[in-house]
């Protein structure tokens, strides 16, 4: 069991987590438009998700042409149900790419069978959501298993910590961890009631989100101190690209090189020129790094630290 994505190195090839200077780009990409959930705590504006589809043909020639710039990268396919792409994520494998994916389970494995992926190179984290499985985890477990037995890498299982699911959360975490999946819980970003989240949840909340400890990592990066900042080595060895295409240096929409021209997977045509190293970050003390992204961090005095979820505890009173 367990409460974050801190252990996720174990999941993936070590060549992807080995060394700050090393050579693999790892690479975000909000590359799904589509979902067949309605889940009634998402965020995600569906009237302007479908403007952003794209033929399938569009993304494979950007890809061709990062993968012959950077070779084999690790790229965590994200926005909303991935499985909804089955082109492009066959095509990444196939191209020798490692692709992790959070997916709801609403297709079957063979869906992606179907489409020529290579199983060894796709690592699963599957997210239960309570309402499209009747409030019970066995029948969205037996999914998994399916995905297992196909040979797919089934790294863990993740939940929503939304209000209305807390008091159900330990016995869904038991059954799931008794199948021998980690879970990792979320927290929920968003109002509910009267409350704004996660600024609303209580202790006791929390504890029920963190159970194995009493701190409640905020994934913030270094410093403390106002006016300092590290070096991130987004747009240096990690690249983030947008639902519609565009290409930053992570989500907080760095441009790359300080470039006044924003490129796009949709209509790269050649290779991107990177920042020549990591650079001094400012929002670092905001930033709530996704631990896919793994970017290499210093603190002001130049330490080394390796920032992936938890960096900056808060205690809960």
């Amino acid at each position: 069991m367990t409460n974050s994505k801190y252990e996720i190195s174990s999941w993936i090839p070590p060549e992807f987590y080995e060394s700050p200077s090393g050579s693999t780009m790892r690479v975000g990409w909000a590359g799904a438009t589509r979902c067949g959930f309605r889940c009634f705590y998402c965020c995600v504006d569906r009237d302007q998700m479908s403007t952003l589809r794209r033929d399938p043909g569009d993304s494979i020639r950007g890809w061709n042409i990062l993968t012959n710039q950077f070779g084999s990268m690790l790229i965590d396919v994200s926005g909303m149900e991935p499985t909804t792409i089955p082109e492009e994520i066959s095509s990444l494998t196939r191209m020798g790419h490692h692709l992790i994916i959070s997916t709801n389970l609403s297709e079957p494995p063979e869906t992606l069978f179907s489409y020529g992926i290579i199983t060894d190179r796709l690592y699963i984290v599957a997210s239960f959501h309570p309402t499209h499985w009747g409030y019970d985890p066995i029948p969205f477990l037996r999914r998994l298993e399916d995905y297992r037995r196909k040979g797919y890498h089934v790294c863990a299982v993740s939940i929503i910590g939304h209000p209305a699911f807390l008091p159900h959360i330990p016995l869904w975490r038991d059954d799931i961890a008794s199948s021998g999946f980690d879970v990792i819980i979320h927290e929920f970003i968003g109002k509910y009631e009267l409350g704004e989240y996660p600024a609303s949840y209580t202790p006791s909340d929390m504890r029920i989100i963190y159970p194995s400890s009493d701190v409640k990592q905020d994934g913030r990066g270094l410093p403390e101190e106002d006016g300092d900042f590290g070096f991130c080595s987004a747009g240096y060895k990690y690249l983030w690209i947008h639902y519609g295409g565009e290409i930053w240096c992570c989500s907080h929409g760095i441009k790359i090189n300080d470039d006044e021209r924003i490129q796009n997977l949709f209509t790269l045509d050649g290779p991107i020129v990177l920042n020549d190293g990591p650079r001094p970050c400012e929002i670092m003390r905001i930033c709530n790094c996704n631990p896919m992204m793994s970017y290499w961090v210093t603190t002001p005095n130049g330490n080394p630290q390796f920032q992936r979820y938890q960096s900056s505890p808060i205690r809960m009173n």
